[in-house]
């Protein structure tokens, strides 16, 4: 058995010497290394690196995989006339179907629920910056509307999506249902940095979840691109919550409750539980893959900001990590939309 040591020093150019032969026997020795080497399973500090590391081997010598051919959804006006989309993959979001294209993201919302969809556009539309140098910091977090369907059973919000990010509910599952703790911490300060960003705005998102996260894996960043139809103003009431939201937070449901940070802050846990593969207390405090500080931090209430959160967030990576480094994480999400 190679140690952490062999394998990492292992160049892509080489990659054939640790997986010869066939597709088959390829597959068969890389499943036999991630049995070993998976950090859920392995105590090593490096498992992780280790582990991205074989995948990314694994990938040099297996052929290219064909495109996946694009399912197509079809929207009917009322005045008879029809948009047809073209999607990769299908899944459900808050209210309706959440369908990713190639280079937008499209959201249904069914009748019944339009009012959600004008609020979402309305939204957007009002995303403010102070200046330039905003803009050029937090416009890529930001979602951009490529155009609305109005069709007799939904309304059908299409998104841009670049290529290079992929939805956070697909990354989770590409990972089996648990993505390493490493990458979550990554995911959660681009959470926490557009948070502070909403609360500059005095905006409560209300919906952030894997199904309304886009993630990048090459950046290191993220957008909150879907769910805006349930934000609005601190202060003020939410128009509606999802199911996940008031579970989370059970006092954004309750008449006479008002936005503020504290539900965005809160939602941004709950989706780091999900990414790592589970909500309850249980699943996340004394498992090996999860630094106890961040296990701590995940279960505790948001601070009364989110500058405070996100700061709090910081204090935590230094005493989970020590000091901060950039973990390649080797996903093209245009390997996980293929066949």
């Amino acid at each position: 058995m190679l140690s952490a040591d062999e394998i990492l020093k292992i160049p892509p150019s080489e990659a054939r010497k640790l997986f010869p032969g066939s597709p088959k026997d390829v597959k068969s020795a890389f499943r036999t290394l991630a049995k070993t080497w998976h950090p859920d399973r392995c105590a090593d500090p490096r498992a992780a690196q280790v582990f991205e590391h074989l995948e990314s081997l694994k990938n040099r010598v297996l052929p290219k995989e064909k495109v996946r051919d694009v399912e197509q959804r079809l929207w009917v006006r009322g005045d008879g006339t029809s948009v047809r989309y073209n999607f990769l993959r299908s899944s459900e979001g808050d209210f309706g179907d959440v369908l990713v294209g190639r280079t937008s993201i499209a959201y249904e919302t069914p009748a019944g629920f339009g009012d959600l969809a004008e609020n979402e556009k309305a939204r957007i539309a009002a995303i403010r910056y102070a200046d330039d140098a905003m803009r050029a910091q937090f416009s890529h977090f930001m979602p951009e509307i490529v155009s609305a369907v109005s069709a007799t059973d939904r309304t059908v919000t299409i998104l841009r999506r670049p290529e290079d990010c992929v939805l956070l509910s697909d990354l989770i599952a590409h990972f089996g249902g648990r993505i390493p703790a490493v990458h979550v911490a990554w995911i959660v300060s681009s959470l926490e940095n557009i948070c502070c960003f909403l609360a500059w705005q005095k905006v409560s998102h209300g919906a952030i979840s894997p199904a309304n996260v886009l993630v990048c894996p090459a950046r290191h960043s993220a957008v909150l691109v879907g769910g805006w139809g349930f934000s609005t103003e601190f202060g003020k009431p939410h128009p509606a919550v999802p199911s996940r939201t008031s579970d989370a937070v059970p006092a954004v449901a309750l008449d006479g409750s008002v936005a503020d940070c504290r539900t965005d802050l809160a939602l941004v846990r709950r989706t780091a539980r999900e990414a790592l593969g589970s909500t309850a207390a249980r699943g996340i405090l004394g498992d090996p893959g999860i630094p106890e500080p961040v296990a701590r931090w995940l279960l505790a209430p948001p601070k009364a900001t989110a500058k405070a959160d996100y700061e709090s967030w910081g204090e935590c990576l230094t005493e989970a990590w020590g000091r901060r480094t950039f973990v390649k994480m080797d996903v093209d999400p245009r390997q996980i939309y293929s066949s």
